[in-house]
Formats: structure tokens, C-alpha cells, sequence
């Protein structure tokens, strides 16, 4: 391709450049971005996940237990105030909180109607027991009213109990959370972070009381992906923390924030067991931290704990007390009930102080008091865990008493489980449950995971230390315009199909280049842009090659689909354009034909039979050549003409000439006889063949326009003169000695006479092609063989001795044309007659 029209392609890689940009712009890269980022995160070695964190999630089982969410404030401060009892270190609510307690009130809350049902059923299970008593005979007649009896002060137990809780609807729901934060002292409550200004709908009775407080956003890419979270967000002048991440400050011990172009350093910070350091986060150019998650494909790698066991643990104390207050007025238990009761209100009522405000003073005398309730409910209810029970004796035990013992045992069984996940925790409250649109994502790795996880995540990547940067997109972008203008030079001379591979190729080193940088030290520089520009520079370049050369290929259909093979045909149209059918000198074998007997043929035969016999031999001889993978050159009438060589160059293509030659011939001898058979012809038909190699003028020669491919030059006219040469032998087709040395000794072939060439400068000698060594009958072998033993003894002038040898050839094959033609000159005994015929 000439210099000026390389230089037309350079506009290609900028066009794809400014293609991709635009595409970048619109966000129309990000899907792919995150797939490629999803991928090779996949291959790096997941984060160790920190066990001080747990996610208390308000999932699917919490909404069944507790009702749909929003909770009202004081479903939300019952639980704070059992995280406050096991012992959790802190907690995070990264979901907004109700804002007031109107809506709450303005109708029965889900929790009042959940707990109509949970009495109701308790109730049904207990009348069920009874009866099933009786009729196994367990219960006897005489027993059963003071089991009825039981009965009855459940159900006044039920009713005093749902009474009360719908009365808990003219206390402020408000006012009771706030106390359960002041109490709990290490809560963080989040906010919606808005666009447009900074104020909170939560109530500010709330801020007073929390220890901390940040914003809430999800920050999962738009194909659902949570990869990466904002620490801090700028609002009007103010630097505002992300709630976990406020909270995970002050477990730092509060340290200093310096944010330094995309670094966010944490100045003098202590991290668990480790002296006080600075900690350094890289961010990415919109403020974000890539977050490095722990975990597999199955799960986010923390810890979790569903708000509903705390809801669950809530009710089965309920339920206890209730079942205790019917023992104690059925007198089952005497004193101790009584005492049981007596330290479980003593503890209610420490509890309402402490949400009062006097959380601190009272707070561990709260904690004391639940423990010697649930301490002596062990001793008095389950006598193989206490000692000097005093539960009830006799064979059957009364209803209430086994409902007791029951619901002690899951509260215990619940207990020790709550405490083990919560003592010490730094839990992030957060919604995962499929009822509320949004609040479930996806990590990178595929796992499902909530808003909270990723805020537990952005705290783990900082407590883990492990690098996870983003270099500048712009970088990407510098790197996809180098290698479009390097993709455009190492494909100047190519075609299309490699021009597409080496697209691929860049693309195969872009992404590999960065995923194994982001592998190795942490740092991502997105390869979309650096490796989709290369790719679509090739393309866009493939497709200029392709159109580009439609027309000469189209063109060069045209001119070699009649003349050559398909495969010849497919290596033409995809060598480079014009270099094999240019004009010019190539070395080419010429094999020139011509058919004798075809003009007696045509002056006294019938002009259409004389027409369809020609036809039909032409096209017997053309499938024969172009099955060689020779090229049909001029064919007129009586003459044909065969090239080997052009317009593509072959390895073997005196050979192949050779062969062509011999087959031909024997094709005609079958044709003539079939044409006289079928009395297309009067005469028999022979063709005439001489066959040589050398330089000559290759290309389109004749009247512009016209297409028509043929040589001209010496090989040509040694060829024709070979032809004519074979009727003054008497042969078939003739063929040069170096023509026969490079292609015609796998053939039967015998030596004639020396002749004058165009293509040597003395006389050459000259054989007769015969036949394929394994078509040849023995006849005809043993012939060939005498003749050329008479030939020797006929240039040793010894004419007798070649007289009989001619005779015998004779004998073996009547009519033999150059057998004849030498018996005839050893009669004559004359050497001039056997000198070169020029």
C-alpha cells in the first residue's frame, strides 16, 4: 500500500478514540468496566473479614416475626436495649429510622397484630394438650378443673397482656429510643444523604442521644454491584462521615481527617492492638473507596445475625412472664413464684429508669437484677439445672408449669447463642429483606449483600490495611490512544483477517496488563477504554482493507474464474491486491496446443456438430488444466494455450505442465473416437503439444477493456515451434531436455532429435511425452524402450542395426509416428537428413 494511502489511516485510531470517549461520557462503559473490574477481583485472595463485626440484618425472617417494615421507634428501642444487655460494643443503624411516631399511632402496629396471634395459638396449643390428655387418660376426670382452672388464667394472662401492649401506644415512641441510645451510649443513626441540602428527617431528640451520627447511600454501580463506598461527602462547605464509618473513627480513637487530593488520611489513629499511625485510603476520583471484600460467591464474608432472634427472644420472655403470673395466682409454685415475679419487675422497673435518662446509674443494677431473675427461674423451673428446686411432684405435670420449663429452656438456648454473636460487637443494622425494593445487592464476586454490608466492608477494608486504588481513568485513556496509534502502525501491511487478530491480541494484553497489576500491588487502572481503542482501531481498519479491495477483488473474479481453479481463485483473492496479476516478467511454463483436423472438419461437416464437438472438447481440455492448477490462457478455435507459473508462482510447475500435456492427449484420442462414433465430425481430430519454460511478459494483453489474461515472450514461442516440430516427427507433444529433466521423468518418454529454440542459443534435445507411467500398456513400454535403443544405434551410425530396432517398434505399435519417420531416414542412409531440424 503506497505511503499516501497509509497515511489516510491514521484518522482511524483517533475516530476510535473519540468514539470511546464519547461512549465513556455517557456512561455507556460502566457495565462493561465493572464486569472486567467483577473478574479479576474474583482473582484476587478475599480479605480477612474482622470477627468484631456483625451485621444485624432486618431480613425476610425479622419481617415475619416483628411485621413489615418501617417498626415503629419502640420495636426498634426494645432491641437496642437487648444489644445493650448482651453486651455489644457498638452499633450502627444504616437504614433511616422512623421520623415520627404519627404514623405509627394512627393505626394498630404489625407487632400488636403479631401478637395477637402468637396468644391466640399459644392458648389453642394449651387446649389441645388438655384434651389430648384426657383422652390418653393421662388427665383423670377428677383432675381436670384445676387444669381448666390453668386454662382460664392464661387467658385472662393473654388479655391483661395485649391490653397492655396497645396501651404502649400513648407513650412516645420517640422519647423511648432516644433513652435506648442514651443507655446504650455507642449507637450511630444514619441519614439519606441528598443532593441538595443537608437536613435530617430524623426527630433531633435523637441526635442528642446518639453517640454518632452519618449518612446512609447506597452505592451500588448501576448493574446492582456494591464495589465501593463514600467514607465522606461534601455538602456546603462541611466534610460529613458516612455513619459507619463515624462510628469506626471513633473505635480508632477519633482520629484527625486530612483529605489530600484522593488520599483520606486518618492522622494518630489506633487501630486494635496496634500503637497509634497514620492511615492512609486511597480514593478514586469521585471520592470512593474500592471496597475490599472477604467472602466467596456464596456469602459477603461477615458475620450475621437476623434482628428477628432478638425479636423472638423478646416474646418468649413475654410469654414467661406470662405463664409465671398464672402460676403464681394458681399458687403452683407458692413463694417462689411470687419471688420470681417480684425480681422480673424489679428489673422492668430499673429498665424504665435507665430509658428515662438514668442510664448510667442504674445500668448496672439493671443488669444485675436481669441476671438473678433468669438465675433463679433456672433454679425454680429446671431442677437438673438448679438445685433445691421446688417444682411441683406427682406423675403428671400441670400445663403450666411444663409451658414454663419450656420457654425457660429456649430462652436459655436463645441467650447463650445472642450473647456469643453480640458480646463485643461492632454491629451494623442494615435492611436485607426482598420486601423493601433496593435494599439487596450483589459483591463482585457474586454473593447477595445489603447496604450494610457494604458499609461493613468499607470498615473492614480500612481495618485490613490491604491496598485497593483506582489510577486515574484519564490514564486509561492516554494508554488507549498509544496503543490505537500503535495497533495502527503494526497492521500498515497486513490484511484483514490479521488485522483482526492483532485487535484481539491488544485486547488479550490490555486486560491481562491490568488485571495482573491489580493483582500484584493492588492498583486497578480500568482497561476498557486502553484496550476496547486498539481493538476497535483494528476493526475500523479490517473493514477499510475488506471494502477497500472489494472492487479489485470482484474485478479479479471476473478475470480468473473461468481461467483457474477454486483454489487457485481463493489464493488470488487473498494475496495482496494487484501484486499477482500485475504486469510484468515472470518465468512461466507454456503449454501451447493445437488441434489438427478441425478445419477439414469444419469445410465439409455440419457447422453446429462441428461447433458442439469443439465446445466439448475445450472444456474436457480446461477441466484437465485448471485440475492441475494450471492457468487457461488464449483459447481460440484450434489453439489452446496453458500457463503454469502466473499469475501465482508454483513449486513443481514443469511437472505439472507435463502431466497436463499427457493427460490431455489422452483425453483427445477418446474425444476424436467418441466425436467419430457419434458422427459429429467426418475426420478424426489430433492435437499437436509443445510444452517450455523461460521468461515472459505476463498480464492483460490485447484491447483495453477486454479481459484477457496471457504471456508473450520466448518460453511462448518455444512452445508453439515444439508444437509445429511435432508433425515433422510424428509425435504427440514435444517437450525440451530441460523441460523433460525438471518435469517429465516420472512420465513415459522418449528421446527424438535436437531442434532449435527461442529459449537457447544452439540446438536442444527434445522428447516425446507418451503417457503416465501406470497407464502405459506393456506394448507401449516395450516400444518406447526399443526406439530409444534404436535412436542410440542411429546417432552411432549404425543404421542397419537402427533400421531394424525402428521396425520392430513398428511391429509393436502400427502407425508410430517418430518410429516411422527414422525407419525412413535409416533407408535413405543419408546423416544429413538427421541433422538439427530448425
Amino acid at each position: 500500500m503506497p505511503a499516501k494511502r497509509h497515511a489516510l489511516l491514521f484518522p482511524v485510531p483517533l475516530l476510535a478514540i473519540a468514539l470511546f470517549l464519547l461512549l465513556d461520557l455517557e456512561g455507556c462503559l460502566s457495565r462493561p468496566s465493572g464486569w472486567i473490574y467483577d473478574a479479576v477481583f474474583r482473582l484476587r485472595p478475599p480479605a480477612a473479614a474482622s470477627r468484631e463485626i456483625l451485621l444485624l440484618d432486618v431480613d425476610d425472617r425479622a419481617v415475619a416475626v416483628t411485621g413489615a417494615w418501617p417498626w415503629t421507634a419502640d420495636v426498634i428501642a426494645d432491641g437496642l436495649v437487648q444489644l445493650k444487655e448482651f453486651e455489644a460494643d457498638r452499633v450502627v443503624f444504616d437504614l433511616p429510622l422512623p421520623e415520627t411516631a404519627a404514623a405509627a399511632s394512627s393505626a394498630v402496629s404489625p407487632a400488636v397484630n403479631e401478637a395477637f396471634d402468637r396468644e391466640f395459638l399459644l392458648i389453642g396449643e394449651n387446649i389441645r394438650t388438655l384434651f389430648d390428655g384426657i383422652r390418653r387418660g393421662a388427665v383423670l376426670p377428677k383432675d381436670s378443673p384445676r387444669f381448666v382452672d390453668d386454662l382460664i388464667g392464661l387467658v385472662d394472662t393473654a388479655k391483661a397482656r395485649l391490653l397492655g401492649g396497645i396501651g404502649k401506644g400513648d407513650t412516645d415512641p420517640d422519647a423511648l429510643l432516644a433513652g435506648a441510645m442514651s443507655a446504650f451510649d455507642h449507637a450511630w443513626i444514619a441519614w439519606e444523604l441528598r443532593s441538595d441540602h443537608m437536613a435530617d428527617p430524623v426527630p433531633a431528640a435523637l441526635y442528642g442521644s446518639a453517640r454518632g451520627y452519618g449518612f446512609t447511600v447506597t452505592v451500588a454501580d448501576p448493574d446492582g454491584v456494591l464495589r465501593r463506598g463514600l467514607p465522606v461527602a461534601e455538602r456546603q462547605g462541611r466534610y460529613l462521615e458516612q455513619a459507619a464509618f463515624d462510628a469506626l473513627l471513633d473505635r480508632l480513637g477519633s482520629p484527625s481527617l486530612q483529605l489530600d487530593g484522593q488520599k483520606l488520611v486518618l492522622g494518630g489513629a489506633r487501630p486494635p492492638g496496634m500503637p497509634p499511625r497514620d492511615i492512609a485510603l486511597d480514593l478514586t476520583e469521585d471520592g470512593h473507596l474500592l471496597l475490599d471484600w472477604p467472602g466467596a460467591e456464596s456469602d459477603d464474608g461477615f458475620r450475621h445475625l437476623s434482628w428477628g432472634d432478638l425479636a423472638e427472644l423478646d416474646w418468649l420472655e413475654q410469654d414467661l412472664v406470662a405463664v409465671l403470673r398464672a402460676i403464681d395466682r394458681s399458687g403452683l409454685l407458692a413463694a417462689r413464684g411470687t419471688a420470681l415475679l417480684d425480681r422480673y419487675d424489679d428489673a422492668s422497673i430499673l429498665r424504665d429508669r435507665m430509658l428515662a435518662g438514668d442510664g448510667s446509674s442504674v445500668e448496672a443494677e439493671w443488669c444485675d437484677a436481669r441476671e438473678r431473675f433468669f438465675s433463679l427461674a433456672e433454679e425454680t423451673l429446671l431442677p437438673e439445672l438448679g438445685k433445691g428446686s421446688t417444682a411441683g411432684t406427682g406423675d403428671a405435670t400441670p400445663p403450666l408449669l411444663a409451658d414454663a420449663r419450656r420457654i425457660l429452656l429456649d430462652i436459655r438456648r436463645s441467650r447463650t447463642t445472642l450473647r456469643g454473636a453480640l458480646e463485643g460487637s461492632f454491629c451494623v443494622v442494615s435492611l436485607a429483606t426482598h420486601s423493601v425494593p433496593g435494599s439487596l445487592g450483589r459483591t463482585p464476586r457474586g454473593a447477595v449483600a445489603s447496604g450494610g454490608s457494604a458499609s461493613a466492608a468499607l470498615v473492614n477494608t480500612v481495618l485490613t490495611g490491604r491496598r485497593l486504588a483506582e489510577i486515574p481513568r484519564w490514564c486509561g485513556k492516554v494508554l488507549g490512544v498509544a496503543l490505537s496509534l500503535l495497533a495502527t502502525i503494526a497492521v500498515l501491511r497486513l490484511g484483514g483477517l490479521w488485522t483482526l487478530l492483532v485487535g484481539v491480541l491488544f485486547i488479550t494484553a490490555a486486560v491481562t496488563g491490568s488485571g495482573g497489576l491489580f493483582l500484584a500491588t493492588g492498583w486497578y487502572l480500568d482497561p476498557v477504554v486502553a484496550a476496547g481503542s486498539p481493538a476497535l482501531t483494528c476493526a475500523a481498519l479490517a473493514a477499510v482493507k475488506v471494502l477497500g479491495r472489494l472492487p479489485a477483488r470482484r474485478t479479479l473474479r471476473n478475470r480468473f474464474a473461468p481461467r483457474v481453479s477454486r483454489t487457485s481463485l481463493r489464493r488470488l483473492l487473498s494475496a495482496s491486491a494487484g501484486t499477482p496479476v500485475a504486469g510484468g516478467e515472470r518465468r512461466v511454463t507454456v503449454l501451447y496446443a493445437r488441434i489438427d483436423g478441425i478445419h477439414i472438419a469444419a469445410g465439409f461437416g455440419d457447422p453446429a456438430s462441428v461447433a458442439a464437438a469443439l465446445n466439448e472438447h475445450h472444456a474436457a481440455m480446461w477441466r484437465i488444466i485448471v485440475g492441475l492448477d494450471g492457468t487457461l490462457g488464449r483459447a481460440e478455435g484450434d489453439t489452446i494455450e496453458a500457463y503454469f507459473g502466473a499469475p501465482l508462482d508454483g513449486a513443481d510447475d514443469q511437472r505439472r505442465a507435463c502431466l497436463c500435456a499427457v493427460r490431455m492427449q489422452a483425453a483427445g484420442k477418446e474425444l476424436a473416437a467418441q466425436f467419430l462414433a457419434d458422427r459429429l465430425i467426418a475426420s478424426p481430430l489430433a492435437m499437436r503439444i509443445g510444452i517450455a519454460s523461460g521468461t515472459c511478459l505476463a498480464g492483460d494483453l490485447g484491447m483495453p477493456g477486454v479481459a484477457g489474461y496471457a504471456v508473450m515472450g520466448a518460453a511462448r514461442d518455444a512452445a508453439m515451434h515444439l508444437a509445429a516440430a511435432c508433425e515433422r516427427f510424428g509425435a504427440a507433444t514435444l517437450a525440451s531436455g530441460p523441460m523433460w529433466e525438471e518435469g517429465g521423468k516420472e512420465l513415459l518418454a522418449r528421446m527424438l532429435d535436437r531442434v532449435l529454440l527461442p529459449t537457447d542459443t544452439g540446438p536442444v534435445r527434445c522428447y516425446e511425452l507418451v503417457a503416465e507411467m501406470e497407464g502405459a500398456d506393456k506394448a507401449t513400454v516395450e516400444a518406447i524402450g526399443v526406439f530409444n535403443e534404436g535412436l542410440a544405434c542411429f546417432e552411432g551410425n549404425d543404421r542397419v542395426r537402427a533400421g531394424e530396432l525402428f521396425q520392430r517398434v513398428l511391429d509393436l505399435l502400427p502407425g508410430d509416428g517418430p518410429a516411422g519417420v527414422y525407419a525412413i531416414r535409416c533407408r535413405a542412409g543419408s546423416y544429413g537428413s538427421a541433422a538439427p531440424l530448425g
